[in-house]
């Protein structure tokens, strides 16, 4: 995106298109995780806090960085 931000319409518009994919990519997520051992449907919690976001293009990197943050988790 070179510096171009979508706006709030944007986002909201691909939501309201992609709905029932995003359901469906959710549904098989919980369910991978199920499978997997990740869930047990036992305890189900929340969390509420709020976090002043510092993410700036510059932060965000690239994809070399990405995979070498990803492999460190």
């Amino acid at each position: 995106m070179d510096g171009e931000k979508p706006d709030h319409t944007v986002i909201s518009n691909f939501r309201n298109i992609h709905k029932n994919e995003i359901e469906k990519l959710l549904s098989q997520t919980v369910f991978l995780g199920y499978e997997s051992g990740l869930i047990d449907f036992e305890t189900v919690s929340t969390d509420g806090t709020k976090i002043k976001a510092n993410a700036t293009p510059d932060d965000l990197g690239d994809l070399e960085k990405f995979e070498t943050r990803l492999k460190q988790i």
